[in-house]
């Protein structure tokens, strides 16, 4: 069983812990922050830090980009492509509970680059 702990501490960037399972005192980190290039594009950089003394940092690359190769086409497939913070754009559903909750973060932060901001 894997434990997972997800943390946004900042409008662009993103962090999952992860329990090791070799040891139950100490999480992997996995994070991600994103440089917006544009209104609509962006730069993103990731960051591993994981125990793990079986994998080579080939292995561990080629495992990221994998993960990474299947969530692009996603998030370049999404319309619109700045992110509505507005509810009524949308509809939302329980399952997006996050979702709104970040959005409404954003919202009250002011945040108006790559987004469309609520009305």
């Amino acid at each position: 069983m894997t434990e997972y702990a997800y943390r946004v501490p900042h409008p662009y960037c993103v962090l999952l812990y992860k329990s090791v399972p070799t040891d139950p005192s100490r999480r992997d980190v996995i994070a991600l922050f994103v440089q917006a290039m544009t209104d609509e594009s962006i730069r993103a950089h990731n960051f591993l830090c994981l125990v793990d003394d079986v994998s080579s940092d080939n292995e561990l690359r080629a495992f990221q980009q994998m993960i990474f190769s299947q969530d692009k086409p996603v998030l370049e497939n999404q319309h619109p492509k700045r992110l509505p913070l507005d509810p009524r754009i949308e509809t939302p559903i329980r399952a997006d509970r996050s979702a709104i909750v970040y959005r409404r973060w954003l919202s009250d932060l002011g945040l108006t680059y790559s987004v469309l901001a609520a009305t």
